[in-house]
């Protein structure tokens, strides 16, 4: 089992609160086979709350509401979450929701064009660093100018991505999440057992719900792609 395997092994176990030994981690081929390795600890069933999304919506958003200065309007799932955090205030508050709930929040991640717009930046940085340095030593031989170009151009570009990383951590927002609604979902999704020990029990769907939330996150799928005759290795690409 490659390193993919591993980490997706210990967040099952951290996020379930159960144990898998090694030989049952061999055995695993597909996301079906996780999830009924998961049921086959006891850990699914027994709900006693039916509707575990109103009771999280409601936590939520008293948690929002503390975070926020000036007076709570009247949230609903249908707001947009831009609504709710601003602009730039996503990375700020998630610390303070996630003290306030006792929930990990889901992952934030840059806007996809705006990553591809630092990468081109960041190479064509280093690009026009090595160009200009082997112009300006070409005299002590090409393959002088070559080797200071190449240390020139890696320290330019490593400098300007580090620069665009720092400059545009305001950015990162909760995808693929647009609502309060949505945001909620996610939630849920990625504290199963944890919401299931506060209202009662988790269900085959949110087992299932925090499964592919694990898989997603792990090996960096798309949502769909996670269906339980997914093999990891040859449909998933985990390592």
């Amino acid at each position: 089992m490659g390193l993919d395997g591993v980490e997706l092994v210990i967040e099952v176990e951290e996020q379930f609160g159960i144990e898998i030994a090694d030989a049952e981690a061999e055995s695993v081929q597909t996301v079906g086979d996780l999830y009924a390795l998961v049921q086959a600890k006891g850990v699914v069933g027994d709900v006693r709350t039916p509707c575990v999304l109103r009771p999280v919506f409601r936590k939520l958003t008293r948690a929002i509401d503390d975070t926020a200065p000036g007076p709570s309007p009247r949230w609903r799932p249908s707001t947009p979450l831009r609504d709710v955090f601003g602009p730039g205030r996503t990375v700020e508050i998630w610390p303070r929701l996630e003290r306030a709930t006792g929930w990990r929040m889901p992952e934030l991640v840059r806007p996809r064009a705006l990553v591809w717009a630092s990468i081109v930046l960041s190479v064509s940085a280093a690009v026009t660093a090595a160009a200009w340095i082997a112009q300006w030593i070409w005299s002590e031989g090409w393959d002088v100018a070559l080797s200071a170009a190449g240390v020139i151009g890696l320290f330019v570009g490593a400098f300007v991505g580090m620069g665009l990383v720092y400059a545009t951590r305001c950015t990162r927002r909760c995808a693929p999440a647009d609502t309060l609604g949505e945001f909620t979902r996610l939630v849920k999704s990625k504290n199963g057992p944890a919401i299931a020990a506060d209202y009662g029990g988790i269900s085959e769907d949110d087992a299932w719900a925090t499964i592919r939330q694990i898989v997603v996150e792990v090996l960096g799928v798309r949502p769909e792609e996670v269906r339980p005759e997914a093999r990891f290795i040859k449909d998933l690409g985990m390592n």
